[in-house]
């Protein structure tokens, strides 16, 4: 295998913040690429970090998803992992992992395994990074508040391989879940 060293860009000056609505800024960034004589100006989308999680439940033998209608997917619904950004920063992303399980599903967990540990989601145009968890040893807790727009979807293990092949091609998709389907499968 032959490795090929990439020198970084050098971002010139301080970003310019361009825009924020809620947690998410948009800030206007001058870069110089090693290969590249001008500089150039990209858009950086600002997003806290995010945790989401993929509750198992090995003795019904089935896993756990939430439908949710979603902006980014301009009002449809989405069938996903509960997730949620950090409340701050330095939170712990476990503690916010449970805090989604519980608030989206009413759940908690008593066995956590880490599928990823603060990845970027898309580097290309954002800062955002996730940890994600496969979780077990599900118990229901009351702190669930009605939001009436979220459903929990119950689905079978012996049909993970068929749901993924169908997930990828669905537009209720994502890829932080389909992430984590991946690994559940892996486990099985």
């Amino acid at each position: 295998m032959t490795t090929t060293t990439i020198s970084p860009m050098r971002i010139l000056g301080q970003p310019e913040r361009l825009a924020t609505v809620g947690n998410t800024s948009l800030d206007r960034v001058r870069a110089q690429l090693p290969t590249y004589q001008e500089p150039w100006e990209c858009g950086l989308v600002r997003r806290p970090v995010a945790a989401a999680v993929l509750p198992v439940d090995y003795e019904a033998g089935e896993y756990l998803l939430v439908r949710q209608p979603r902006i980014g997917a301009l009002g449809a619904p989405t069938l996903e992992a509960a997730a949620g950004v950090l409340d701050c920063p330095g939170d712990d992303p476990r503690e916010t992992a449970a805090r989604e399980l519980a608030e989206e599903m009413g759940l908690t967990a008593k066995v956590w395994t880490t599928v990823a540990a603060g990845a970027y989601v898309s580097p290309g145009y954002s800062d955002e990074r996730m940890w994600a968890f496969l979780t077990s040893g599900l118990r229901t807790t009351p702190a669930r508040p009605v939001d009436g727009y979220i459903t929990t979807v119950h689905l079978p293990l012996s049909g993970l391989a068929g749901h993924i092949a169908r997930y990828r091609q669905s537009p209720e998709a994502d890829l932080k879940t389909l992430t984590l389907l991946y690994a559940l499968q892996l486990t099985l």
